[in-house]
């Protein structure tokens, strides 16, 4: 079913002026229905007659909507070492930078395990992690971590992929969103 209550809106009252602020169209109707904040004449639909007016949603829509989770789910960040990461754009920009200057170190420059100075030779080299404490890496677990980084998001694109083609084939009954062959 659509969830997308600004849609249901649109079609149950045209023209209509009303907010929605802190949900999304993943988020649950009468979630979403608690949040109207109305600012017509009139009353709005109610929650009863949005459910009613929720409708299947087509191929390409549901297609999008595994897009949106699987994009959501990469940017949700990773476990490594038994701490979480980030993995917004730039944070997977330093991650890859970090795996590849790793491995130049270790190739071309013989940094051994244990050695936490590879990148810097008056600093150890620490990686932050979301709950903003540091994480001493040396290069083979810097390459590690990029490595960690790669199987996330590699995991999330080939589930996405796997409920794609059911979506496709027209064989997928289920809810992209909350679908259990999401890699946790």
């Amino acid at each position: 079913m659509s969830n997308d209550l600004a849609n249901i809106l649109a079609s149950l009252r045209p023209g209509a002026s009303w907010a929605l602020e802190g949900v999304t169209p993943a988020d649950d109707l009468a979630d979403q229905y608690a949040a109207l904040d109305w600012r017509s004449e009139g009353d709005p639909p109610t929650l009863a007659e949005c459910q009613d007016e929720a409708t299947e949603l087509t191929k390409d829509e549901l297609i999008a909507v595994t897009n949106a989770e699987r994009d959501r789910r990469i940017a949700a960040g990773f476990s490594f070492s038994s701490k979480e990461f980030d993995t917004d754009r730039e944070s997977v920009k330093r991650i890859l930078g970090a795996a590849s200057a790793a491995h130049i170190a270790v190739t071309q420059n013989n940094s051994q395990a244990g050695d936490l100075r590879w990148a810097d030779a008056n600093a150890d080299f620490q990686w932050i992690a979301a709950d903003n404490t540091l994480l001493a890496m040396d290069a083979p677990t810097a390459i590690a971590f990029g490595q960690a980084y790669m199987a996330h998001e590699r995991a999330l694109i080939f589930a996405a992929k796997t409920i794609k083609d059911e979506i496709s084939a027209g064989t997928y009954d289920g809810d992209p969103v909350n679908d259990n062959r999401w890699p946790s």
